[in-house]
């Protein structure tokens, strides 16, 4: 088939978010700035955690699918994150 395969998410290692936020801008990469925001999340959402940049200033969540997304970190309330992995270097 023409084209490379998709790129693979990372292993989503059972932590979860809840947003803290009414409504929580999603975004394609780890910044409020220069970013997009792909989707949002609402207010008691809860998403699994697959990766985190290096400063823990962002969470990378499933959105389902194979599809990924950072959430800032000031906005959630996240647990079970001692082995969630850097993706991202900061």
């Amino acid at each position: 088939s023409p084209g490379a395969p998709p790129a693979q998410p990372p292993d989503m290692t059972g932590a979860a978010d809840t947003s803290a936020a009414y409504l929580l801008n999603v975004r394609d990469i780890p910044s409020a700035r220069g970013s997009t925001v792909v989707t949002q999340g609402v207010r008691g959402q809860e998403d699994p955690i697959g990766g985190r940049n290096s400063n823990r200033t962002w969470w990378q969540i499933d959105l389902g699918g194979g599809a990924t997304g950072w959430v800032s970190a000031y906005y959630v309330t996240a647990r079970d994150t001692q082995s969630v992995p850097v993706t991202f270097q900061s």
